[in-house]
């Protein structure tokens, strides 16, 4: 990876997708005519997508992609040298690109609005995405590649973090406690869409949450972090203010 983008502002026109897959395949219906061998290629990403989706990270081979491409086993070795090869590839898309576009942007919004816009897409995009979002956590500590890709994300998204809240008066909030807040929704995904904690599974059903509610209990916490002594400015609905509890 050369250079790190800042995170893009999503177009008015853009289509306002969560899933990944569906992103990349339309994408490339909108191509147009392009060359076989890019067409294969993308082929074969938008398989790999889906057999992480089924199958995860650990048990995924090459074949497995192929025959969801519908291409022959050889294939897959003209564009890619392993199932690490087009992994990397893939999430390479997904942080750089698919997140990008999917950011919900601040701009004119209130300190609380600004942070459940970001957190509720966070939890709406991993529940869209439950392969890809399990590579990443089961991977992201033992493979080099993919935890250098979500090291490099993660700060772009602290910053970005970090600089919202200096423009809305915020306090001089050190790096690592961006980086602990990212953690608490690493946390949260972690054990409701990923490995699903039955405990804390059914204290979110017991208070009648979704994942918006979740992702806004959390934001109250984030705010008392970037903004304390500060009212939060907008209201949290009744199951997450049951989540939150005295904040």
């Amino acid at each position: 990876m050369h250079g790190q983008p800042t995170p893009a502002e999503k177009p008015d026109d853009a289509p306002d997708m969560l899933n990944f897959c569906a992103f990349l395949e339309t994408k490339l219906e909108q191509a147009g005519k392009i060359p076989k061998r890019d067409r294969t290629r993308e082929r074969l990403r938008i398989a790999a997508v889906r057999v992480l989706d089924e199958r995860g990270y650990h048990t995924m081979r090459a074949i497995d992609v192929t025959e969801a491409a519908g291409l022959a086993e050889g294939s897959f070795y003209v564009y890619f040298k392993s199932k690490l090869d087009i992994s990397v590839d893939i999430l390479q898309s997904y942080f750089l690109e698919f997140l990008s576009l999917a950011a919900a942007s601040d701009r004119g919004m209130g300190r609380l609005e600004a942070i459940q816009a970001v957190n509720r897409r966070w939890l709406q995009v991993a529940a869209a995405n439950p392969g890809i979002t399990r590579c990443v956590l089961q991977t992201s500590s033992e493979v080099p590649e993919i935890a250098e890709l979500v090291t490099r994300f993660d700060r772009v998204w602290n910053e970005r973090v970090l600089a919202g809240a200096e423009r809305r008066g915020g306090a001089e909030v050190s790096l690592l406690a961006v980086h602990m807040l990212g953690g608490m929704m690493d946390e949260i995904t972690r054990r409701l869409l990923v490995y699903p904690d039955p405990q804390l599974v059914a204290k979110v059903q017991d208070v009648g949450a979704d994942l918006d509610a979740v992702a806004d209990a959390a934001s109250a916490v984030w705010h008392r972090i970037l903004y304390p002594g500060l009212p939060l400015d907008a209201e949290l609905s009744d199951p997450a203010r049951a989540l939150a509890g005295r904040l």
